[in-house]
């Protein structure tokens, strides 16, 4: 089947806080539904004050297989103005690395709808 060049396509983006030291920065996290836990630039970490001394440092692989090192801590996130528990979340060392909100402790809070039909990601609050 062959695509319309002129349809645009679908991103299940969140806009979502990140809770920093030095208030909220607005993101948009793209909600990745095969990615088991978020992922994030080392650089959000750093932002929210998290000592990486003090965090269980991993080697992860994604799609291609090559190995990537993160460190596991907590992300605090804001969602259209509630505030989430604390979920893990993986850092990297790239920069490049692009914003991922996985499924580990994030789907426990909400009922997730993809509505394709209308391009928009619908999120119920379980909790």
């Amino acid at each position: 089947m062959r695509r319309d060049r002129t349809e645009r396509r679908y991103y299940p983006v969140v806009e979502a806080g990140i809770q920093t030291l030095r208030g909220v920065y607005s993101a948009r996290l793209l909600l990745d539904s095969g990615a088991d836990c978020t992922m994030l630039p080392r650089s959000f970490a750093e932002l929210a004050g998290l000592d990486f001394d003090l965090l269980p440092a991993l080697n992860v692989t994604g799609i291609e297989g090559r190995g990537m090192k993160a460190f596991k801590g907590p992300l605090c996130l804001e969602i259209a103005g509630l505030k989430l528990p604390p979920i893990p979340c993986l850092y990297t060392a790239s920069d490049r690395t692009p914003l991922l909100l996985g499924r580990e402790s994030f789907f426990d809070l909400f009922d997730i709808h993809f509505d394709n039909r209308h391009k928009k990601l619908v999120l119920t609050r379980l909790f």
